[in-house]
């Protein structure tokens, strides 16, 4: 957001956000003054349609556009697996036509090694963490599961389970359960997703996401605590890592004394409830709370 320096600024969506539609949600606290940013989270989608959903920046339309998964056919056995072509990626694909192979490695989420297996593999970009994401649609059809499980991959040989998890099917359109796998990967090394139905002669259409997992986010309050002098002031400051949206919405809770958009603490000169008051002579004692990260 690029405008002089006293003008204040808000985002929020343009018109209520549908199911068919973008999902993707407006960060708080969205708002500022003078330059800055306003960021937006968005789930993955589970369709081979983009997507689009509409903002208002200060009054001015802003319209994000989602590209659509790639359709991608996975292979039926490992020997046959084709590779993603790079991260972040997004695809579709089902267990139409998949089979089981008496060769298929056991689940250590499902305690077998399940129906209809399907494989992708990658080549990790680089050191780190990768997550790797899975929704799916069950048409009509309630309370079924598919398993994501992942490999070390060597040649067309599989190592030691590195993650393995399920997922309950949806049964209508689009898809609201995410299970998520996130496993250490060097750069280089070759990896091997497994999609694999917990029932026989299923057609599950699955939408599936791998990235590098981001970093692990830090939110922090300096100093956590201060004590004050009736009438007297503390400047509190975020101490933040790996964050992408690092504005801060101040509050006071109980409300007592008030707080400025910038952090700084103005502790009242008396208190409206006695019992709370401190006796003569005595300070304020606040304690600066940082909510949970999602």
């Amino acid at each position: 957001m690029n405008t002089g320096a006293n003008c204040g600024w808000s985002a929020r969506p343009a018109a209520r956000v549908s199911a068919g539609s973008l999902q993707a949600f407006v960060q708080p606290p969205a708002s500022g003054v003078g330059s800055g940013s306003a960021y937006v989270t968005v789930a993955p989608n589970a369709s081979t349609s983009p997507r689009t959903a509409s903002y208002l920046v200060q009054g001015q339309a802003v319209t994000l556009t989602q590209a659509a998964a790639t359709s991608f056919s996975t292979g039926d056995e490992i020997a046959s697996a084709p590779a993603v072509p790079s991260l972040p990626f997004e695809g579709a694909t089902s267990t139409y036509q998949k089979t089981q192979n008496a060769s298929d490695p056991r689940h250590s989420c499902t305690g077998s090694a399940d129906y209809q297996t399907a494989w992708a593999w990658f080549t990790a970009p680089q050191t780190g963490n990768v997550q790797v994401t899975l929704e799916g649609l069950d048409p009509g059809v309630t309370g079924r599961q598919v398993a994501l499980t992942a490999y070390p991959l060597n040649g067309q040989t599989i190592g030691a389970e590195l993650a393995c998890t399920t997922l309950s099917m949806d049964s209508s359109a689009p898809p609201q359960a995410i299970a998520t796998v996130t496993f250490a990967v060097t750069a280089g090394a070759q990896y091997i997703l497994e999609f694999s139905a917990l029932a026989p002669a299923v057609n599950y259409s699955l939408y599936f996401g791998v990235s590098m997992a981001p970093a692990a986010a830090l939110f922090d309050v300096s100093p956590p605590e201060a004590v004050l002098q009736p009438g007297g002031s503390q400047r509190f400051q975020p101490v933040t890592a790996n964050l992408g949206n690092t504005a801060v919405r101040w509050q006071v809770a109980p409300q007592s004394g008030v707080i400025t958009p910038d952090g700084v603490y103005l502790a009242p000169a008396q208190l409206g409830l006695p019992r709370s008051s401190p006796s003569p002579g005595k300070a304020w004692a606040v304690r600066a709370c940082n909510p949970p990260l999602a």
